[in-house]
């Protein structure tokens, strides 16, 4: 902790650039950790670097942050900076390689870090790995939940439109009367 010049009271204590807390009344600076820095005395938190950057421990400003690589779940490289991955792809490796797409009738978190990720749709069903997705739910069949379940059919005398999502998709063909849900 410092203080002003000439200063004569524990409560006139800061914390310096690189620290953080709140030192008056005789407490303790904490070190901003690793990637991240503090260009700016007092009680305030410390700045954590940009994905994919690095700072060595008690840096005072954001030109300590250096570019390292683009972690899991990220893509991008120095000059772009690092983006998470679009819901819908992963990316299982460091670096400045694209995301991989799960694959057809799926979706996966933003940023995923795994191919495990990726679960069908609703509408959809099976999951295969390798980005061939999923096999939309047949005509006459729907699905209301994402998942890897299978297709629920809509009933005798009733049909749907492919990869339908809800029973209330489901209506009579011709010849039938009732409600087809």
């Amino acid at each position: 902790a410092t203080s002003a010049a000439g200063s004569t009271a524990v409560e006139n204590c800061i914390c310096p650039a690189g620290y953080t807390g709140d030192a008056s009344g005789g407490r303790s600076c904490t070190v901003c950790g690793v990637a991240s820095f503090k260009d700016t005395a007092g009680s305030v938190a410390c700045t954590t670097c940009s994905v994919g950057y690095t700072s060595a421990e008690g840096s005072t400003g954001l030109s300590a942050c250096i570019f390292v690589a683009c972690p899991v779940g990220y893509t991008g490289d120095q000059e772009s900076g690092c983006t998470a991955c679009p819901s819908g792809s992963h990316k299982s490796r460091m670096g400045s390689a694209a995301c991989t797409s799960c694959g057809v009738g799926t979706t996966a978190a933003m940023g995923s870090t795994a191919e495990s990720a990726c679960v069908c749709l609703a509408g959809y069903t099976g999951f295969t790995s390798g980005g061939a997705g999923c096999s939309a739910c047949g005509v006459g069949d729907y699905k209301d939940a994402q998942g890897s379940a299978a297709c629920s059919s809509c009933g005798i005398g009733a049909t749907s439109a492919l990869a339908s999502t809800a029973v209330g998709n489901c209506t009579c063909i011709p010849g039938y009367t009732g409600d087809a849900t």
